[in-house]
């Protein structure tokens, strides 16, 4: 080899042998030398350009046992913690952790919502499985509207390289929740998204990125200064953004503690339904001074706190929440003069979803009183002073929806006072339609038998209801009482 080596150097040179041999020693050192910084060149490069692709890199076991394969890997990728599992136990809702190397890709990228763990840790579990990130899976009229988002974990192979580049480094974790489902419905808005991302960012205390499926524009307006404010980071639109995100954790699904409900015993600082109202003063009401100061612009009442005669000179605010599809009141505006004859400044209030939050809530928030028909508006009541006073009007068939989802969270956990109407057969549309003796009238709960669209078709969405006049007048009459209680300042 050397000799054929030495032949080819010498091609071209003097045809004096013996002045090339003597001629020859030195540059034969000098050549070796060169090669050797020429090596050690290559191998310092080497080192550097491979030092940038750790990240990307599963490295070989170089001999080491399973364990220490994976904690050098670990070690050398800056990756100190692997983890992989699904909580799918609670009826309501499915949560999924991860936490490695977390690579998002958005919709635009994948055509769907991929979260794909590349894994160093043999030990993880590898596979594929899919999960729907909301918090009705019991529901399934809810569910089918929710698109599944595609969880992969991968165990690289030897110096296989990831195959994709981060776009977009984050050194936060990742929450990755729907806004699809009945969003649209203000109580399911709160109730199956807002709420439940309140009671799991909280754990993060804003150190969390929000990446959010079905995000429909005038949604994320809508909502946009409240979930601004439960989280410092930039909201990824996962079906819109473009780039490909990296994290050192995700979580996947949101915890949900019941109807309307923080639990402060499963909250890392005893949160309760009342911080989450705080927030919500924050995004909407422009903050607590600024609300303290728009209650007392608006309220009659309060202004005239000051004086002895206080409660004689002043008119408390009613509120009356108007429906125009189903469950109408259908003679609301003698309803409405007749609350003018019991001393109560009356407003109609028709809330639609784009109305401005930040009008409905400085309307409602400066009320004495609020009442409705039993609906989704009725979630207005966030927006509602402690103490104040709701009344629900309850129409035939929904003493059950009306006690679970409006009563119980308004009384036990936003601390409101609360008065029920009952709607009696003759006040509901439904004696006209089926008679009064039929047993849709006589005996609402018998012939819903707890199927939920038997209650939904005839009772949610086919009936209207004529308050009693007579009948209403006590109920404001005892709304007025329990008000004046709680604005008196002795």
């Amino acid at each position: 080899m050397e000799k054929r080596n030495g032949k080819e150097d010498h091609e071209g040179r003097p045809p004096d042998m013996e002045l090339s041999v003597a001629y020859n020693g030195r540059p034969r050192r000098k050549c070796k030398m060169l090669y050797s910084l020429v090596l050690l060149l290559l191998l310092v490069i080497s080192l550097v350009s491979t030092a940038t692709r750790l990240q990307n890199i599963a490295l070989p076991s170089f001999g080491f046992s399973d364990t220490s394969d994976s904690d050098k890997a670990k070690f050398l990728l800056g990756q100190e913690n692997e983890d992989y599992w699904c909580d799918r136990s609670d009826r309501r809702t499915d949560v999924c952790y991860i936490q490695g190397n977390v690579h998002l890709f958005p919709e635009y990228v994948e055509k769907k919502v991929l979260l794909q763990l590349y894994s160093n840790d043999k030990s993880t579990w590898h596979g594929e499985e899919e999960i729907r990130p909301f918090t009705r899976k019991y529901d399934a009229s809810a569910t089918e509207l929710v698109e599944y988002v595609t969880l992969r974990s991968k165990y690289l192979e030897f110096f296989q390289p990831v195959e994709s580049a981060c776009g977009v480094k984050h050194s936060a974790p990742l929450l990755v929740f729907s806004a699809g489902g009945f969003t649209g419905n203000l109580y399911h808005d709160f109730q199956d998204v807002l709420v439940p991302l309140f009671i799991t960012s909280r754990f993060y205390e804003g150190h969390v990125v929000f990446g959010i499926t079905q995000a429909r524009e005038w949604w994320l307006r809508k909502f946009k200064p409240l979930l601004e404010l439960m989280t410092k980071h930039n909201i990824i639109d996962l079906k819109r953004d473009k780039e490909v995100h990296c994290f050192p954790e995700a979580v996947i699904g949101l915890r949900v503690h019941g109807e309307l409900k923080v639990d402060p015993t499963l909250m890392p600082h005893n949160e309760s339904m009342k911080d989450f109202q705080l927030l919500l003063q924050e995004a909407y009401g422009g903050g607590e001074d600024n609300a303290r100061t728009k209650i007392q612009e608006g309220s009659r009442c309060l202004r005239s706190r000051a004086s002895q005669s206080w409660a004689a000179g002043c008119k408390l605010k009613l509120v009356i929440v108007a429906r125009n599809d189903t469950r109408v009141i259908l003679n609301q505006s003698q309803v409405a003069s007749l609350a003018q004859k019991e001393g109560f400044d009356v407003q109609i209030l028709t809330p639609w979803g784009g109305s401005m939050l930040t009008n409905l809530y400085r309307i409602i928030h400066n009320a004495d009183v609020m009442m409705g028909v039993h609906g989704a508006a009725l979630t207005h009541m966030l927006f509602m002073r402690p103490r104040s006073v709701l009344i629900q009007i309850v129409p035939l068939g929904t003493n059950w929806p009306s006690l679970t989802y409006f009563q119980e969270p308004a009384v036990n956990r936003l601390d409101l006072q609360y008065v029920e109407y009952r709607i009696t057969p003759e006040e509901s549309t439904l004696s006209r339609i089926y008679g009064r003796d039929h047993a849709i009238v006589k005996d609402p709960e018998a012939f819903i038998a707890k199927k939920w669209e038997t209650r939904k078709k005839i009772y949610m969405q086919g009936q209207d209801v004529r308050l009693a006049l007579p009948k209403l007048k006590l109920a404001l009459r005892d709304a007025k009482r329990l008000a004046l209680q709680s604005l008196d300042p002795k």
